[in-house]
């Protein structure tokens, strides 16, 4: 099941890794597209939300986060979709109980709460 699986960034060559704790086999997802263009995987994290969703922040372009989409997409142009930006230096994601998203910031005391309902930060 999904508990099972961990989703990690090897930003060396910004592809997502798969680790299954059960077999312990790797498997890549490729990396993350958004409209043709490679996603950087800058720091950062990875969620999987309650909602089925799977989502990414990462520092590159000043900090955005990303809805990951592995289903139903052309994967090799276009598997992300932008759900904010200007985050700064992200480093952390995580969901509330609320089912909002919190992202922490490196260096920063403060964390940023995201609403998805309303993509207000």
């Amino acid at each position: 099941g999904l508990e099972d699986i961990l989703l990690v960034n090897k930003t060396s060559s910004d592809e997502l890794i798969e680790y299954n704790r059960i077999s312990e086999q790797l498997l890549s997802l490729g990396k993350v597209y958004e409209n043709g263009k490679i996603v950087k995987l800058i720091g950062g994290d990875i969620a999987h939300h309650s909602n089925g969703n799977v989502y990414l922040v990462t520092q590159h372009n000043g900090g955005r986060l990303y809805q990951l989409n592995f289903t139903s997409c052309n994967c090799s142009t276009n598997n992300a979709i932008l759900i904010k930006s200007n985050l700064g230096k992200v480093s952390g994601l995580a969901e509330l109980p609320s089912g909002d998203l919190l992202i922490s910031i490196l260096n920063s005391k403060k964390m940023k709460v995201l609403k998805l309902s309303n993509k207000s930060v």
